[in-house]
């Protein structure tokens, strides 16, 4: 039964203190009671507890970024050069995302002035990238206009965080040129020293100076090489084989090239495969 009673309004004050002591409390009356009823009291949940603590922001890696420096260098002697030789001169960074001939993808370019000998590019994604430094005149989306010097190309990994230094030095008047080379006896594929050929002699005559010649002898049996650098401009080059002497095979003449013009600062001038013939 319960133990709260129903009581009305009437009540002394005395009486209603009684029942709050009691630890029942007044309601207004129902449908089925006349006056207020005392009921237990009913269950009060306990407050939540504070919110937890914010979790810290996940770490988000960052796109890595190249820093390129460039050394300009003149001459036979390679003099450092403290500026481009062309204040109006600048200098772009060509990133090949995907090193692969077979491949599409595109090239990222950055320009800046070559006086400054160096910057940093903008974030690029992880991969492998070849790079490389042209000095020339652009126009305004980058484009080449005129190439003056050019670095050779160097593969990199670019990774998250992280930034990759790459130094260039390269020529901006003298380049030089490449070539490869089989030798034949009679018509028939032989070898260097079947024909006791030591050397690979090219010989360089500027167009309209006949009286100066760039020589470079190569080890015959390497199969391939380049030559000492030369002055930018055009050449006869003659190829021809030589014996421990330097000196020309019996019944070989060399095989000329008219017309190569070395144009850029560190140019590798290709001559492709040259077949120097011996007959007997």
């Amino acid at each position: 039964m319960n133990r709260c009673k129903t009581l009305t309004l009437s009540m002394s004050l005395a009486a209603g203190l009684a029942v709050l002591l009691s630890g029942c409390i007044i309601v207004s009356g129902d449908d089925d009671v006349d006056g207020p009823v005392i009921r237990p009291d009913a269950y009060v949940p306990p407050p939540p507890p504070d919110a937890a603590p914010p979790l810290p922001d996940a770490y988000v890696p960052e796109f890595g970024d190249l820093l390129v420096e460039w050394t300009l260098v003149s001459g036979v002697d390679e003099v450092v050069l403290d500026a481009c030789p062309d204040g109006t001169l600048d200098a772009r960074v060509i990133m090949d995302p995907d090193p692969d001939p077979e491949s599409d993808g595109d090239e990222i370019y950055e320009l800046y002035d070559c006086d400054d000998l160096g910057g940093v590019t903008l974030p690029i994604e992880p991969g492998v990238y070849d790079v490389v430094v042209q000095v020339g005149v652009f126009d305004s989306d980058g484009e080449l206009v005129e190439l003056h010097a050019q670095s050779d190309v160097t593969t990199i990994t670019s990774d998250y965080d992280t930034r990759t230094e790459l130094s260039f030095v390269f020529s901006v008047d003298y380049a030089d040129v490449a070539l490869s080379w089989e030798v034949f006896l009679n018509g028939e594929l032989s070898t260097c020293d079947d024909l006791a050929a030591a050397g690979v002699a090219v010989q360089s005559t500027p167009v309209g100076d006949m009286g100066t010649l760039f020589d470079t002898t190569i080890v015959c049996n390497e199969g391939a090489g380049v030559t000492d650098p030369m002055p930018l401009g055009e050449y006869t080059i003659a190829v021809q084989l030589v014996d421990i002497d330097d000196f020309g095979l019996p019944g070989h003449d060399a095989e000329t090239y008219p017309n190569v013009i070395l144009d850029y600062g560190n140019e590798h001038e290709d001559l492709g495969n040259v077949e120097l013939l011996v007959v007997e």
